[in-house]
């Protein structure tokens, strides 16, 4: 019952259809938990669930400082509470998946780092706030920089330096060929205007929070994959794509639905917020009704703060580095949709196991 609710009001469907690695990062938060929260695990589980975490780890870049956020976070209170830890399940996945980025990309490129060309997306997103474009002004003329000559051309939003065929990115060289003067002007900018940069990175993450949809690709990709298409796939592709439903931009997530989602997914955060802000404080009150209800230091409040701190992290790697975007917070916001129907089943079931009261 749970699954089938999740298919129908959330993007996971979605997010699991989707020839797309976003899969991996709930499956990722969902592994982690039952690594720490699962006592009764046979060896083969946790090898299962270890080896989930390690491909998570080698099939998105973002997923790797996520993980390590969790690692930090969550195990740090196991160790102060001198509660039990599987040291190895947790932390081996981050060496293989680590070690394996860079293998790949040190055969792919001869860079032996785990993102050769990150700073071009994060090139691109400073170009987009603003503070690269002051850096390009002022450094120009002594640095030489490539684009330079295309200053006066930088789109103005990420997406459009991105993917636009005709960006001043590819025409000035490529993303490949740039790597070290992206590399140059990412870092001048940071020094040059730390403030400015810090602002925006923590605007993009609250509007990541509550950024999510889904039916994300479905849009015509005119300015991006359009030339892609026209260039690349046979002819009579390139007409059935010009006659789709997607080209003329009608291929869309009914509206209802759409409300149905989004606002299930804003009331799932705020259960899971509440759930994991109130447990301390109803212990320290005393509150009666919490244990009968949770437990003491139930796993489903562990659960609770687990998602909440994934949900924060997916929102601050993506939308700070990357820019808010509907599909990134949507392939792991119906985690706290899951949650929020377990709270509801648990408080369900606690209030049918009150006594109840008879009077004289």
């Amino acid at each position: 019952m749970l699954l089938g609710g999740l298919s129908l009001v959330t993007s996971l469907p979605w997010t699991a259809a989707q020839i797309m690695p976003d899969i991996f990062t709930p499956m990722m938060v969902l592994a982690f938990a039952l690594l720490v929260l699962e006592a009764d695990l046979s060896n083969v589980e946790i090898r299962v669930l270890a080896a989930i975490v390690t491909l998570a780890l080698m099939v998105h870049l973002s997923n790797l400082p996520i993980y390590a956020g969790l690692c930090l976070t969550v195990l740090a209170v196991r160790v102060l509470r001198r509660g039990w830890v599987r040291w190895r399940a947790l932390l081996l996945p981050v060496v293989i998946g680590t070690a394996a980025l860079i293998g790949v990309n040190l055969i792919a490129s001869g860079r032996p780092s785990p993102s050769p060309y990150g700073a071009t997306f994060i090139l691109a997103r400073l170009l987009g706030d603003g503070p690269a474009r002051v850096v390009l002004a002022r450094d120009c003329a002594a640095r030489g920089w490539a684009l330079c000559a295309y200053r006066h051309e930088i789109p103005h939003t990420a997406d459009a330096f991105l993917w636009r065929a005709g960006s001043p990115l590819y025409r000035a060289g490529g993303p490949v060929r740039l790597i070290g003067q992206t590399r140059a002007i990412v870092t001048a900018t940071l020094v040059a205007e730390p403030g400015w940069v810090a602002r925006d990175a923590g605007r993009d993450f609250l509007r990541q929070m509550m950024t999510f949809a889904p039916g994300s690709g479905l849009r015509p990709w005119y300015a991006t994959a359009w030339q892609t298409i026209a260039r690349d796939m046979a002819r009579p592709d390139v007409r059935a794509f010009i006659g789709s439903l997607q080209a003329h931009g009608r291929l869309r997530v009914p509206d209802l639905l759409m409300s149905v989602v989004q606002g299930l997914a804003v009331i799932g955060m705020v259960l899971t917020g509440a759930v994991a802000l109130a447990f301390p404080v109803a212990g320290f009150c005393g509150a009666g009704w919490w244990p009968a209800t949770f437990g003491r230091g139930g796993r489903l409040v562990a659960l609770a703060w687990i998602v909440g701190l994934a949900l924060i992290g997916n929102a601050a790697v993506t939308g700070a580095l990357s820019g808010p975007h509907d599909r990134y917070q949507s392939r792991i916001v119906w985690l706290a949709v899951m949650v929020g129907m377990l709270i509801a089943q648990r408080v369900q079931a606690g209030l049918r196991s009150r006594p109840i009261r008879r009077t004289a």
